[in-house]
């Protein structure tokens, strides 16, 4: 994988990754999964498992929330070499928003897993 991919790319400048060493990041983009996605289509739920930081390579997305009244509320937009998603990866606690696509849309999938200290991709000081 070459440091002009846009996966390397979009992870070298997020944190918690953004001092990892080319060796190591490398070792998470192989990891990542691409996947196109709908205009409309839900990436995940308000209340479901942080189980993966998602970047986007092409289109956009927006995280949501539905209020008391039952209206929904616009969080982030988040548009090309964005990540989102950052603290679900991190704690794994439940996600805060609903992500939806807006328009067709390349995303790439980096699964929780990749930062837990028994996958050894990166150094646990830089994970947890």
């Amino acid at each position: 994988m070459l440091q002009s991919d846009p996966v390397f790319a979009i992870i070298a400048r997020t944190e918690p990754f953004s001092e990892l060493s080319g060796p190591h990041t490398h070792s998470l983009a192989g990891l990542c999964r691409m996947r196109r996605y709908g205009k409309g289509e839900v990436i995940f739920h308000m209340g479901e498992a942080g189980d993966a930081l998602y970047g986007i390579k092409s289109g956009r997305v927006r995280t949501t929330i539905v209020s008391s009244e039952g209206r929904e509320m616009t969080l982030n937009l988040f548009g090309p070499k964005s990540t989102f998603g950052v603290v679900g990866f991190l704690d794994g606690g439940p996600r805060m928003a609903t992500a939806l696509v807006v328009e067709p849309s390349e995303i790439f999938r980096l699964p929780r897993s990749a930062s837990s200290p028994s996958s050894r991709r990166i150094p646990k000081s830089r994970c947890m």
